[in-house]
């Protein structure tokens, strides 16, 4: 359901926005990308619209040519040293397409479109898990943040595919391919480490009162740590700048510094037209929060757990998913103001609503009726403005 409903969404926003021509998911801006360069080296036709640009033009380079991560190449100039760690989405889809240039257009938006599939299926695996239909995994992938994803060839639709297919397979047990999606996860965005960091807390936590022991459980947070790492100093050695202090210093502040004052200028009109819709999506993604908050509270009868070896896994349980949310909401507040200039429906609270609709599907307590309504409504307005705005 998933991906069929993907699959719509993009032909109408390819039929509609983008004129029947799927370069334009990409948002090439000629601030960053020089049509002609690009059709001289790749031999594609590019549309390239006037002023900046967004980011799909970075992956859309990065899927052309997955190996070469200087400063300009193929037409294409980054705009950030923080580009280049995000080769998860771009490899997939280099290796989709065969490394064919003309094909990366279209491939990086069938990549999204499996990925939101495969995101509906792990979340339909973590709501059976739980007791409940498996159509409750609906709720967990309807996020705004994925709809733009997948509408300007972003990669948190991968990213959110991997982290639920690392629960699923924690839930069964299956660390060794846990640790692989995660790792791949971290080299699609950095804000996959909100899930890593959010394990490893839950790990501590199990240890210290002694409900487990360090061991293979621990190599899923880990070993993706480890990649990151390494692939941060792959890049630093290659191209001189360190990708991590450069996100940093441009995405994350102290606390509330950021969001507050650039919430007052929301309301004093200071959005751009193309984000009219972000008030409605903040609404809805504060009401999720607020349910899951809901839903945390202890329940009447205690639930039993029956794990197969030392603490539960943590797909479905309660305390991993609290931290995740707590970690996440955090991450949230600590946005730069250049985020809440430009809001791109929310696609940096991903998080947020990924594990606030986990909490909902996963909890022992019934889901109240207006938190998926809510949802749903905020998901609805956000597909019909993506289908005509690019």
């Amino acid at each position: 359901m998933a991906a069929a409903a993907a699959v719509v969404f993009v032909l109408l926003r390819l039929l509609i926005a983008a004129d029947g021509d799927v370069t334009r998911f990409v948002v090439a801006g000629d601030l960053f990308v020089d049509r002609g360069a690009v059709a001289d080296d790749t031999g594609v036709d590019l549309h390239v619209f006037p002023g900046p640009g967004y980011d799909g033009q970075f992956f859309w380079r990065l899927a052309v040519d997955p190996g070469r991560w200087g400063s300009e190449h193929d037409g294409v100039r980054f705009d950030n040293a923080y580009r280049p760690p995000r080769i998860g989405y771009p490899l997939l889809a280099f290796a989709a397409g065969a490394g064919q240039a003309r094909a990366v257009a279209g491939v990086l938006v069938a990549v999204n479109v499996a990925a939101v599939g495969a995101a509906g299926y792990a979340a339909a695996r973590l709501a059976r898990l739980a007791g409940r239909p498996a159509v409750w995994g609906l709720l967990v992938v309807a996020a705004p943040g994925l709809v733009l994803s997948l509408g300007r060839d972003l990669a948190e639709c991968v990213t959110v595919a991997c982290v639920l297919g690392g629960l699923v397979a924690l839930q069964r047990d299956r660390v060794g391919a846990a640790t692989l999606l995660w790792s791949y996860a971290v080299l699609t965005r950095e804000q996959a480490l909100v899930t890593v960091g959010a394990y490893a807390l839950w790990r501590f936590a199990a240890i210290g009162r002694r409900r487990s022991r360090p061991g293979r459980p621990d190599l899923a947070w880990v070993v993706p740590g480890l990649v990151y790492l390494a692939w941060q100093l792959v890049l630093w050695r290659n191209i001189g700048d360190l990708p991590a202090g450069a996100a940093g210093g441009s995405n994350i502040v102290p606390p509330f510094s950021d969001m507050v004052p650039g919430l007052v200028k929301w309301t004093q009109g200071e959005l751009p037209r193309l984000h009219w819709i972000a008030p409605l999506q903040l609404a809805g993604t504060l009401v999720l929060l607020a349910a899951a908050v809901r839903a945390l509270r202890p329940p009447a009868v205690p639930v039993a757990h029956d794990p197969p070896r030392g603490a539960p896994p943590p797909g479905t349980d309660r305390g991993f998913l609290a931290i995740a949310l707590g970690v996440a909401t955090l991450a949230a507040t600590c946005l730069a103001a250049s985020v809440w200039r430009d809001p791109s429906d929310l696609r940096h609270l991903v998080d947020v609503s990924t594990y606030g609709a986990l909490v909902l599907v996963t909890s022992p307590h019934r889901i109240p009726a207006w938190a998926p309504a809510t949802v749903a409504a905020v998901w609805a307005v956000t597909v019909a403005a993506r289908v005509v705005a690019i």
